[in-house]
C-alpha cells in the first residue's frame, strides 16, 4: 500500500514539473526578466530575451515590447514596425489599446519623409519657406507642410502635404510654362489675322494675344492686298512685337462704260535704260593697236634701208659699200616692212573711223552690220618674225 502512495507522489511530482516547463509558462519567465533588463538600461540584452520568449510564445504582448526596447534604444522605425504587427496579431481590446497608444505616441516622435520628383529640373523648392535639396528624401515632422516650387518663364506651384510620421511620400511638382504675348501693329484696318491657322481677330487687334512659347506662324489677308506672313519665336513670360506691312496688289481696273480704252489717268512710260555695246571701244582700241602697229613696221624698214652702206666714189656717184646679195636683201626687207605699216595704217585708220560712227549712231538702234572680226596671226618671213592681220567690217 505503502509503495503505491509514493508511486503516485512521484507521479504527481514529474506532472507538476511538466506543467512548470511549458513554453507558455518558460516565454512568461523570461519575458519578466527581460523587463528587468529593459528597466535596468540593458536594451540589448532585453531585446534578445524578448525574441527569445516570442519564440517560445508568440504572443502579441512580446512584439509590443520588442518595440518599447527598440524605440528606447533610438530605432523608431524598427519600433514602428513592431508596434503595427503587435496590432495585426492581437486580439484583446485592453492590449490592442496599449499598444496603440505606444504607437501614437511613437509617430509623434517619428518623423515623415518627402521624396522629389521635379520638372523641370533646376527649379527651386521650399518647404515652409525654406529652400531644400530635392536630389535626396527629406525628413519632416508629422503634420501639414507648405511646398512651393518656382523658376523663371514658368509659372508658381503651391500645395499643402499631410506628411505622416514614418511614412515616405512622392511629392510630384509639374512647373507648367508662362505664356508669352504678340503684339501685332499694322496700318491696315479690317485685315484678318490668324496664328497657326486659327482665326484670331481683325486689325486693329485690341490687345497683345497670349501664346504657348515656342515658334508660331503669323498670317496677316486682307482682299487686294499681297498675304503677309512670318514666323514668330515665343519666349515665356515675355511680349513680342511685330509690325505689318501690306502691299496692294497691281489690280487693272476695266473701263467704264462710254469710256475708251485706254483712258483716263494717262500711263507714263516706263524709261527704258539702252545698254550700251562695247564694240565702239573694242575697235577704239584695236585701231589704235593697229596704228602702233603700222609705227614699229614703218622703223623696222628705215632700219633695214639703213643698212645699206655707200660711199660717193668720184665719176662714179654714190658707191655700196657691201655685198650685192646682202644689200638686195636689207632693202626687200625695208619694202616689206613698209607695206605691213601700210597696212596697219589701213586698218587702224577704218577701226578708228568705225567706231568714231558706232559712238555717234543714236542709241537703241539696231543698224544691221556684221561685228568685226579681227585676227592677229605672228608669222615668219624671210627669216624675221612679224605679224599677219585679217579683218572684216
Amino acid at each position: 500500500m505503502l509503495s503505491r502512495v509514493m508511486v503516485v507522489l512521484c507521479l504527481l511530482g514529474f506532472a507538476s514539473q511538466g506543467i512548470a516547463q511549458s513554453p507558455q509558462n518558460k516565454a512568461k519567465e523570461i519575458n519578466k526578466k527581460a523587463i528587468g533588463l529593459f528597466q535596468e538600461g540593458k536594451v540589448d540584452e532585453a531585446i534578445r530575451l524578448f525574441e527569445e520568449a516570442y519564440r517560445l510564445d508568440p504572443d502579441p504582448v512580446y512584439l509590443r515590447n520588442m518595440g518599447r526596447a527598440y524605440e528606447k534604444k533610438g530605432e523608431l522605425f524598427k519600433a514602428k514596425e513592431l508596434y503595427q504587427k503587435s496590432l495585426e496579431q492581437e486580439k484583446d481590446p485592453e492590449e490592442r489599446a496599449k499598444t496603440q497608444a505606444y504607437l501614437e505616441a511613437l509617430l509623434e516622435r517619428l518623423p515623415g519623409r518627402l521624396v522629389f520628383d521635379v520638372n523641370p529640373r533646376g527649379a527651386v523648392v521650399k518647404v515652409d519657406g525654406k529652400e531644400v535639396e530635392t536630389s535626396k528624401p527629406l525628413e519632416l515632422r508629422r503634420g501639414s507642410h507648405l511646398i512651393e516650387a518656382e523658376m523663371p518663364g514658368y509659372g508658381k506651384y503651391s500645395d499643402r502635404v499631410e506628411v505622416l510620421g514614418g511614412v515616405e511620400h512622392t511629392i510630384s511638382i509639374i512647373l507648367k510654362p508662362m505664356p508669352g504675348k504678340l503684339r501685332i501693329e499694322c496700318g491696315v484696318e479690317g485685315a484678318k489675322v490668324l496664328v497657326d491657322g486659327t482665326p484670331v481677330g481683325t486689325t486693329p487687334l485690341p490687345k497683345a494675344l497670349e501664346l504657348p512659347q515656342g515658334r508660331h506662324v503669323v498670317d496677316v489677308t486682307k482682299e487686294g492686298f499681297e498675304r503677309w506672313q512670318n514666323v514668330v519665336e515665343i519666349k515665356p513670360g515675355k511680349e513680342e512685337g511685330v509690325g505689318v506691312n501690306l502691299v496692294p496688289k497691281n489690280v487693272s481696273v476695266p473701263p467704264k462704260p462710254g469710256e475708251p480704252i485706254g483712258g483716263g489717268t494717262p500711263t507714263v512710260p516706263k524709261k527704258v535704260e539702252v545698254k550700251k555695246s562695247p564694240w565702239p571701244w573694242a575697235l577704239l582700241g584695236g585701231g589704235a593697236l593697229f596704228v602702233v602697229t603700222g609705227g614699229v613696221m614703218t622703223g623696222l624698214a628705215k632700219s633695214e634701208a639703213g643698212k645699206v652702206e655707200t660711199a660717193n666714189v668720184p665719176g662714179l656717184g654714190d658707191v655700196v659699200t657691201i655685198p650685192q646679195s646682202e644689200a638686195e636683201s636689207h632693202r626687200d626687207k625695208a619694202k616689206t616692212y613698209e607695206k605691213v605699216s601700210y597696212a596697219m595704217y589701213g586698218l587702224g585708220g577704218a577701226a578708228i573711223v568705225t567706231s568714231v560712227v558706232l559712238f555717234l549712231v543714236k542709241p537703241g538702234s539696231k543698224p544691221k552690220t556684221e561685228s568685226p572680226n579681227i585676227v592677229l596671226t605672228p608669222v615668219a618671213y624671210d627669216g624675221q618674225a612679224t605679224m599677219a592681220v585679217q579683218g572684216r567690217f
